[in-house]
């Protein structure tokens, strides 16, 4: 699967952990919350994403994120 969508908090006057920027972004690409993968370095924000359904990890080093991606089968 393929990145679908930027949201840009500045541009939509919304900040995470904000649920609505999340639905924004969910919304605007027509996304399956369970479908969505989704990373951040903020505990918070992947709590947030967690809580409405997406699968959403903590990134902390360039090596866990590729193990994460190698669990989710993109690479």
């Amino acid at each position: 699967a393929l990145p679908r969508g930027v949201t840009v908090s500045g541009e939509v006057k919304l900040i995470k952990p904000d649920p609505s920027i999340y639905l924004l972004h969910q919304e605007k690409f027509e996304l399956e919350a369970s479908k969505i993968l989704f990373f951040d370095d903020s505990p918070d924000n992947v709590k947030a994403a967690r809580a409405l359904g997406w699968q959403a990890e903590l990134f902390s080093l360039p090596e866990s994120l590729h193990d994460d991606l190698k669990r989710y089968s993109i690479l």
